[in-house]
């Protein structure tokens, strides 16, 4: 989608279409500099307007396109502002990149592109009309045509969309009989072609990852399992692969009641069949609850964490927690 001239106050920005009901994504292109009302087009910005809701993630990404040919290595600013023109996110590199932010309500929301050149837009509109912003701060250098790459992901639900752990976690049962029956080692590895994507396999698999695929660099154990049914409380686990456009390589656990929805209803998620078994998140018994995190910038693709590591996970913007996914050994 192309923008339209004249988009340089919240008043004119452009309706991405962008709304908090599920996970969303948009490309525009636009240009700083076409605006000729302004007597100096370098003070060109341009606003487009979403929808979120609380909890919510929008990722955004903007790319000089490097016309005419001497823009070739413009890089443009970006700004995130709530409905009253308040900055919510800044871009702070020196080169166009990709952002993200988790908002804080359900409510409107804006960005502007600038072109701003090795240096991060730096001014304040406290003082001002958010609607009509000042042009005398030098808040844009350079003209030229940008892409712009909008991804908003839907906190509730998220992808795929039913509960990691649809029961409520369950009150410990004889405990310390349920850890002694998982021993089997699960490694981690994390796939370099796709940054922030994981894989897990057991000793079998991880050996011929580990001798074969270089492009899956290993990051340790990450827990242990059962490959069968030892216990009438352990539940099967399904491997799927997505194979979305930009996803391959990147996989998902799912408990069988989850397994079976995404049978039915999401077929870029190819089943690879049962990987192991293990308990419902909160069993106790000596288990660890492991938490299902989401990639927010390469939504459908998962990490799963321990306790001492999820505090830590939990802090990085980057990735959306779920909820419990299983009860394993740590």
């Amino acid at each position: 989608m192309t923008e339209q001239q004249h988009n340089d106050t919240l008043a004119n920005a452009i309706n991405t279409g962008i709304n908090s009901q599920s996970n969303i994504n948009r490309t525009f292109r636009g240009e700083i500099g076409d605006n000729y009302f302004l007597a100096d087009l370098r003070d060109d910005m341009d606003f487009y307007r979403f929808e979120g809701g609380g909890g919510d993630r929008i990722a955004w990404k903007v790319t000089a396109d490097g016309m005419p040919w001497y823009l070739a290595d413009l890089n443009f600013g970006s700004i995130l502002y709530g409905s009253n023109g308040n900055i919510l996110k800044n871009s702070t590199q020196n080169t166009s990149g990709s952002y993200a932010f988790i908002l804080p309500n359900n409510d409107t929301y804006y960005i502007a592109v600038w072109g701003g050149h090795n240096r991060p837009f730096s001014g304040t509109f406290n003082d001002v009309n958010p609607n009509v912003f000042p042009r005398s701060i030098g808040n844009a250098v350079k003209t030229g045509t940008y892409t712009l790459s909008f991804e908003l992901f839907d906190n509730t639900p998220n992808f795929p969309s039913t509960p990691v752990n649809p029961q409520p976690p369950l009150p410990p049962v004889n405990p310390g009989n349920h850890r002694s029956k998982l021993n089997t080692n699960m490694y981690r590895f994390h796939n370099q072609n796709r940054p922030g994507t994981y894989f897990f396999a057991g000793p079998d698999e991880a050996a011929y990852v580990r001798a074969n695929i270089p492009s899956f660099r290993e990051d340790g154990f990450a827990f242990q399992v059962a490959v069968s049914k030892t216990d009438p409380l352990m539940q099967g686990f399904y491997r799927f692969q997505n194979t979305a456009p930009g996803r391959d390589g990147t996989y998902l656990f799912a408990g069988e009641q989850e397994a079976a929805y995404i049978r039915a209803n999401i077929p870029s998620f190819r089943e690879e069949g049962l990987a192991f078994f293990a308990y419902s998140a909160g069993i106790g018994g000596g288990t660890m609850d492991f938490t299902r995190f989401q990639n927010a910038l390469t939504s459908g693709t998962y990490l799963f964490t321990g306790p001492s590591e999820t505090a830590s996970v939990m802090s990085n913007p980057n990735f959306i927690r779920e909820g419990f996914a299983f009860a394993a050994g740590g």
